[in-house]
């Protein structure tokens, strides 16, 4: 049984006539109010805490299907090879070709440069010929003696049915034993040489020495002035 006490302290109500003489007004309805304020606060206070939890955001889930062993397809960060992301090659690559190399003696010497390290070692010669597998467009190619001095040659280039290009140079002097020479492969009028398709590549340094011990120079005749009487 609940005493009289616990009633009267369980319905106590706090009562506030007005001064006019109107309806009786109740102080718990101002407290009901300030509790329905502070629940929306509470609320707007959750959805707030929610909204920047990383771990209620929605993620996008990607689904990666497996490519066949073989098959190339491009993205943004390269080429998908097989699975495997290759990064892609920007800016100019390296110009890899192979070449003959027609020696004085009657027999034929191969060679490749597919690094930039390369080096030709040969004999006695009047005559090369480089093969680039693509059609380039814009570059030049000198060779150069150990004076830095450009050696003349007659040079023609020949367009491949299948987009590749041979270059054939023709020295009016062979080239003489135990000297060194180089061969330079640059652009003629851009910053890097190129092909039909806009592929870019590196200017080329071949470093070439010819075997065999040096000849002599020959002497440089001097006509001997005459004395006047």
């Amino acid at each position: 049984m609940t005493s009289p006490r616990a009633l009267s302290c369980r319905n106590r109500q706090t009562f506030t006539p007005q001064a006019t003489g109107g309806a009786p007004q109740f102080a718990h309805q101002a407290s009901l109010h300030n509790v329905h304020y502070g629940t929306l606060l509470l609320w707007g206070l959750l959805l707030g805490l929610a909204a920047c939890d990383p771990s209620s955001r929605s993620v996008s889930t990607v689904v990666s299907t497996p490519l066949d062993s073989g098959s190339s397809v491009v993205s943004d960060g390269g080429i998908v090879d097989g699975g495997l992301l290759v990064p892609a090659v920007l800016g100019p690559q390296w110009l890899a070709f192979h070449g003959e190399v027609f020696l004085l003696d009657g027999g034929t010497q191969p060679f490749s440069v597919n690094a930039e390290d390369a080096q030709l070692e040969t004999g006695k010669t009047d005559k090369l010929v480089l093969h680039f597998s693509s059609r380039l467009v814009d570059y030049r190619v000198r060779l150069f003696d150990g004076s830095d001095s450009i050696v003349v040659s007659d040079d023609h280039e020949v367009v491949l049915n299948g987009g590749g290009l041979d270059y054939q140079i023709g020295l009016q002097t062979p080239l003489k034993p135990g000297r060194s020479y180089l061969l330079a492969i640059d652009a003629q009028m851009h910053a890097a040489v190129s092909d039909a398709q806009g592929k870019l590549f590196k200017d080329c340094r071949l470093p070439i020495h010819v075997s065999g011990e040096p000849e002599p120079e020959p002497a440089v005749k001097t006509k001997k002035r005459r004395r006047s009487r």
